[in-house]
């Protein structure tokens, strides 16, 4: 019970930061490559990854944000770029590990109109720039058209 009501507090909250989609690449070999592109009418992500070599591949994602406006005018966005590069080696012939070092950029920007009522000398508007730096382990595992992978981000 209170965790529903908790939930249904935090709905209506503004969304400062809305975290990305894992991309957990399972690139077993040189050469290989993946690449999704995901999103909705608020929002849309692009994911890839190559092996550029035997136990060496890269990573490119990105994406753009932005929420419909609230009833009462109240409105944010965001966009995000991150780079990796990985390691990754077979452990088993059907078990791979690797692991990514990544960095990103990002902004963010959110507008609160109806918060200048109550605090007159303020804009009503936050805006950041960030840089994020990132470590990413995965383990996989694959059996004919069968895979299962897991993954953190550190």
């Amino acid at each position: 019970m209170i965790s529903a009501l908790l939930l249904f507090l935090t709905a209506c909250n503004p969304k400062y930061y809305i975290p990305n989609t894992q991309n957990a690449p399972q690139i077993p070999a040189k050469n290989d490559a993946n690449a999704t592109v995901a999103g909705n009418a608020n929002q849309f992500e692009f994911q890839g990854a190559y092996g550029i070599s035997n136990n060496v591949a890269v990573q490119l994602n990105g994406g753009i944000m932005r929420p419909e406006t609230d009833e009462d005018g109240d409105s944010g966005s965001g966009d995000f770029i991150e780079a990796g590069l990985g390691y990754y080696t077979h452990l088993t012939p059907s078990i791979y590990f690797s692991t990514y070092a990544l960095i990103g950029t990002e902004s963010v920007e959110n507008n609160f109109p109806t918060t200048l009522n109550y605090n007159p000398s303020t804009t009503g508007k936050t805006s950041a720039n960030l840089t994020r730096f990132g470590v990413q382990p995965a383990i996989s595992y694959h059996i004919n058209n069968f895979s299962v992978i897991g993954s953190a981000r550190l």
